[in-house]
């Protein structure tokens, strides 16, 4: 059967339509390398069958900071409820909440994200999106040279250390963060290409770079917020609003993504994993 694609935006992304039947594992990660962010309405996936679609789209990427719905599945749980009492209580610290592509501090980060809802929210709760590569395109061909030869400094300790945001505060979302002392650090090119498709992508992951190994740290801090800002524009943006049994997927070097800290009714379950691509 032919599979029917709407564009969900003018710089890359597609929703398979989803009156089509469930497609393959191996089907949706073609359409991840060709298009960089997939978004499958009525996945046909059950919390059950989630650990064996990952598996049949690569192989699970152990998460170093969260807990494992079974070990050796590479599937952690997201959860995140919200009350009008909640609300009154103050702000709420939402996991994710800031810019990032995945585990960017290990050696080698995963090739693909996958997220898939089991329980989606009432209102509000939703995961937004923005193009790393297209990002680049508004560069000056000066600027974007002089990026193309710096490499960034990923670190673990920003994030999950004892005074990164998940260190010092317990953020709504995860099941469980696991209880380590484990500190990751690695360094990969400002502007790196994409495993998947070759593409040039802006590889500064906020959460977990503030530095830029051949620049002084004022000077590599001015270069990474302007690079962001260049790279963060709203047309450059794609918001995904959740729906149960909903499926998203995408390229972990080509997309920064983000749990938006917003007013939410209701729950939002939601399994992760990431995989490397063979």
């Amino acid at each position: 059967m032919e599979v029917k694609l709407r564009k969900i935006a003018t710089f890359a992304g597609v929703q398979v339509d989803q009156d089509q039947e469930p497609q393959s594992a191996a089907a949706v990660r073609d359409l991840v390398q060709e298009h960089g962010l997939v978004i499958m309405e009525n996945a046909g996936l059950k919390e059950s069958t989630f650990a064996d679609f990952t598996r049949a789209v690569g192989v699970p990427v152990p998460p170093p900071f969260l807990e494992e719905a079974v070990e050796g599945s590479g599937v952690s749980s997201l959860r995140h409820s919200a009350t009008p009492a909640d609300v009154r209580g103050g702000p709420n610290f939402v996991f994710a909440s800031g810019w990032h592509s995945d585990w960017t501090f290990l050696q080698r980060p995963p090739d693909m994200s996958i997220l898939w809802c089991r329980t989606a929210p009432i209102l509000g709760g939703g995961t937004i999106f923005c193009d790393a590569h297209f990002g680049l395109t508004g560069l000056s061909e000066v600027f974007a040279g002089f990026l193309s030869g710096l490499h960034a400094r990923h670190q673990s300790d920003l994030s999950y250390g004892n005074r990164g945001a998940y260190g010092s505060t317990k953020p709504l979302g995860p099941s469980k963060l696991k209880g380590t002392t484990n500190s990751f650090e690695s360094t990969h090119p400002l502007v790196c290409k994409s495993p998947l498709s070759g593409l040039k992508c802006y590889f500064g992951s906020p959460a977990y770079v503030n530095d830029v190994q051949e620049l002084n740290s004022r000077e590599g801090r001015a270069v990474l917020d302007l690079a962001l800002s260049q790279v963060l524009w709203e047309e450059n943006m794609v918001r995904v609003s959740w729906k149960h049994d909903m499926l998203v997927i995408w390229d972990n070097f080509r997309f920064l993504h983000r749990a938006l800290n917003e007013g939410i009714l209701g729950t939002r379950h939601i399994l992760r994993s990431n995989v490397y691509v063979p």
